[in-house]
């Protein structure tokens, strides 16, 4: 919630044996990844602490007002993870989307960040996330 926070928490989790953490905070305040504004992060990665931003203009983000992604009710919210599961691209997916990348970097599925985030894309906007959660209902 407050980027100077960041490399403190970094520490904490070296000190406690955690082996790979992305610790973020966006330049619009979100304490996650953000599609609208760069993103600051310190990782940690075997004992390392390392800083870097990532920029949704490089990774070619095409979401521009932050108004979208604010949740409402229930009922949208439910709706609108629906949406992201069904492969709608929106603010809501970019978001999940850069999220999940940092997921895959730090469970070292991925090493690159923008080819996690285009995998992670991808794999949203097929509709394979719903069509995997409409199996599980169905067992």
């Amino acid at each position: 919630f407050d980027k100077k926070w960041m490399k403190p928490f970094a520490e904490a989790l070296k000190e406690n044996n955690v082996t790979h953490a992305f610790i973020v905070h966006s330049d619009d305040g979100m304490d996650e990844i953000s599609p609208f504004a760069k993103t600051n992060v310190v990782e940690l990665k075997d004992g390392i602490i390392n800083e870097f931003k990532i920029d949704p203009e490089m990774l070619e983000i095409k979401v521009s007002n932050k108004e979208n992604l604010k949740g409402k009710n229930a009922k949208y919210n439910s709706e609108k993870i629906i949406e992201i599961y069904k492969g709608k691209l929106n603010e809501f997916s970019q978001s999940v989307a850069l999220n999940v990348a940092a997921g895959l970097i730090v469970a070292d599925k991925e090493n690159d960040f923008k080819k996690a985030f285009n995998k992670a894309s991808t794999h949203l906007e097929s509709g394979k996330v719903y069509e995997h959660l409409v199996k599980l209902q169905n067992n």
